[in-house]
């Protein structure tokens, strides 16, 4: 995929060397970002002006899920699918740590490929190897649903060097979540690359707890982004303000969300932060997929700041300075990757009108930090896309507003 992040119906979403999450990368400085807008819509379509959730009918909550393992693994393994059924029913525990959350995974099948790299890359052409479910939802030009179902393959191998990886693994990834398009209808398909010694799908007393919880991370994480979660993996976030202008705004989100499997630490004991969870239920039945949730944050909502004084009046003629946080690293050779730019740089100035109000640019940053000033009192917050994205979807607002008290 082109790096520059032309958000195609393929898109990659990356564990590990690309500073994914699921278990996998201490690589925070990793955090994959987008900073292009969506390509233009091709000819005689356009994108929804209003991009917006319906509720899930109770039918469409359920979703069966398919896992495709080689067949020699599935033939040494007579408790396979046993085990298989334990990592659904795990996973379904974390979700259900949220009492709102009433999404709920079963297993259709477990089927087997034949463990070349030919077999493992054509599944995505084998209608067998996909359920549809049937869901309700819309396409990104207001059509018919075309996302239905997913799929979890899995390619064993003895050791996990990059150049023995079928070509659908980036260089340096171990877990993706990409799409197939089959018979009209396009599904989610989720490819895992373990060691046999050292995979989760020979449970947690067999391959060992640290695998088997890593395992188990790595498939909340890109479940996670086929329900929407993604890009940035937006709870590990962090920036260190370097732009010597008080308030210093280095902030963390890995910090407060570390057990949230989006983020890209580690955890034996994995909960989705409340937002996540919230999107989980609210798009269970993928009606929007992640390009229309990230394309609706970055362009139907607009950041209002508000400045006012300790008492709540509003500070007119105060000087508003946006600097730039996190943006995508288009250096860096793995898709949504970003950088923190520290903050040294601003990339937009603003004054209050009499109310104390001014609306800020859209841009191309998706942290972004912004530091009011008039003589000598300051105040400063972080906006990020996870707070537009909240704003937008759970509050059901087109303005997010940022409120700086000076002091």
């Amino acid at each position: 995929m082109d790096r520059r992040m032309f958000l195609s119906s393929t898109a990659l979403f990356l564990l590990s060397g690309c500073g994914g999450g699921g278990g996998g990368s201490d690589n925070v400085g990793g955090t994959p970002i987008v900073s292009t807008p969506m390509p233009s819509p091709p000819p005689g379509k356009g994108w929804l002006n209003v991009i917006s959730l319906v509720p899930v009918p109770a039918s469409d909550l359920t979703e069966v899920v398919n896992f495709v393992v080689p067949k020699f693994f599935f033939d040494a393994h007579p408790e396979l699918e046993t085990n298989i059924r334990q990592i659904v029913a795990d996973i379904n525990a974390v979700l259900a740590k949220d009492p709102q959350n009433k999404k709920l995974y079963v297993l259709g099948q477990v089927m087997t490929h034949d463990g070349t790299v030919t077999g493992f890359s054509t599944i995505k052409t084998n209608p067998t190897f996909f359920t549809d479910n049937h869901f309700v939802g819309k396409r990104w030009d207001g059509g018919a649903l075309e996302l239905s179902g997913t799929t979890i393959a899995y390619w064993l191998q003895s050791s996990l060097y990059d150049t023995d990886l079928p070509s659908v693994f980036p260089k340096g990834v171990y877990g993706l979540s990409s799409s197939a398009n089959v018979s009209g209808k396009k599904y989610g398909l989720i490819y895992v690359a373990e060691t046999p010694s050292a995979t989760a799908l020979l449970g947690r007393i067999s391959s060992g707890s640290n695998n088997y919880d890593y395992g188990i991370g790595t498939l909340l994480h890109e479940l996670g982004h086929t329900m929407g979660l993604g890009i940035p993996e937006w709870y590990g976030l962090h920036s260190i303000d370097q732009s010597g202008v008080l308030p210093d705004l280095s902030f963390s989100y890995q910090n407060s969300n570390y057990m949230d499997p989006m983020v890209g630490g580690y955890s034996p004991a994995w909960v989705f932060a409340p937002f996540n969870s919230w999107l989980i239920s609210h798009n269970a039945n993928h009606q929007l997929d992640l390009p229309l949730i990230l394309w609706a944050a970055q362009n139907n909502i607009e950041t209002q700041v508000r400045v006012v004084d300790a008492s709540g009046a509003p500070v007119p003629s105060a000087t508003v300075n946006v600097y730039g946080s996190i943006e995508v690293d288009q250096a860096n050779p793995c898709p949504y990757v970003g950088v923190d730019r520290g903050m040294k740089s601003v990339i937009q100035t603003h004054v209050t009108d009499v109310n104390g109000m001014v609306f800020l640019t859209r841009d191309a940053w998706y942290a972004r930090g912004i530091k009011a000033s008039r003589g000598e009192k300051v105040a400063g917050q972080v906006v990020t896309l996870i707070d537009l994205e909240d704003a937008y979807f759970r509050q059901g607002l087109t303005t997010f507003t940022v409120t700086l008290t000076l002091k």
